[in-house]
């Protein structure tokens, strides 16, 4: 994949490339750590007395 030729970016341009790519890299992790955090919350709703029934269907357990 080649890259831009970014030293021919003004500031602005160049602040704006960082700020999608800062934006991309916290989708991706956040992509990556909703589904443990899921399963988490789950697990504390059930052991503290909480219906699963309650719970909506379409998230399914990791466990």
């Amino acid at each position: 994949m080649a890259l831009p030729a970014i030293e021919n970016y003004d500031d602005d341009k160049l602040a704006d490339l960082r700020d999608a790519v800062l934006a991309e890299i916290e989708r991706r992790d956040a992509l990556k750590r909703i589904p443990a955090q899921v399963a988490e919350l789950r697990r504390t709703f059930i052991e503290g007395g909480g219906d699963p029934a309650e719970l909506d269907p379409t998230i399914t357990p990791q466990e």
